[in-house]
C-alpha cells in the first residue's frame, strides 16, 4: 500500500487503519522528519518526494510488482508517480487534491494494467461506525499535532498552512 503527504491527518488514518488490517505500508512526504515519524508509527517504508517520479522507488520496495492499493490527497502534484507505482489491479484513491484538482494521468497504463479509480470522502455510515468502534477500543488512535484554543485560531491556521504540522490541528472551543 502506498499512502502520499503522510503528517496530513487523512494520511495518517489511512496508515493507522492499514497497519490494523496487517498491511504493508509505503509513505511519501516532502519532509524527512515526516517520514521518520511515519515509521515510528508503523510505516514500512519511505520515499522522501523531491518533486521528481518516485514511482521505481516505490516498485523496487514491492519487488518490482507493484502496491495494490495506492491513497493520495495530494492530487495533480503526485497522481500520475501514484498510477505508475499500482501493480495491475491495483486501486487509486483519491480521498482529496490538495495539490490541485487537474492532474495528468497515463490512460494506457490504467486499461491495460486494470487499474480501478475511486474518489472518496467519508465512508458509509458501516464504516465510520466501524472506525469509532475501533478508536473507542483503543485499537486505533488519532494522531494530534497541536491543540489551540478558538481564540487562538489564526495561529492554527498558519500552522496547517505552513505544512508543518503531523496529525490533526484541532481548535478547541469552550462555552
Amino acid at each position: 500500500m502506498l499512502i502520499t503527504g503522510i503528517g496530513g491527518g487523512v494520511a495518517l488514518a489511512a496508515l493507522a487503519i492499514a497497519k490494523h488490517l496487517g498491511c504493508h505500508v509505503c509513505v511519501t512526504s516532502r519532509h524527512q522528519w515526516k517520514i521518520d515519524r511515519a515509521m515510528g508509527l508503523g510505516a514500512d517504508h519511505g520515499v522522501l518526494d523531491e518533486g521528481k517520479d518516485w514511482s521505481r522507488d516505490v516498485r523496487t520496495w514491492s519487488g518490482k510488482r507493484g502496491v495494490d492499493l495506492a491513497v493520495d490527497s495530494a492530487g495533480k502534484a503526485t497522481h500520475l508517480w501514484c498510477i505508475k507505482s499500482l501493480a495491475p489491479g491495483g486501486a487509486y484513491v483519491t480521498p482529496g487534491c490538495t495539490s490541485g484538482p487537474d492532474a495528468t494521468t497515463d490512460l494506457a497504463r490504467i486499461f491495460w494494467n486494470q487499474l480501478r479509480i475511486l474518489g472518496s470522502t467519508m465512508g458509509s455510515p458501516d464504516e465510520f461506525r466501524e472506525v469509532t468502534s475501533l478508536l473507542r477500543s483503543g485499537m486505533l488512535s488519532p494522531v494530534i499535532d497541536s491543540v489551540y484554543d478558538a481564540e487562538n485560531g489564526r495561529e492554527a491556521y498558519a500552522k496547517l498552512e505552513s505544512g508543518e504540522q503531523f496529525g490533526k490541528v484541532v481548535i478547541r472551543w469552550t462555552s
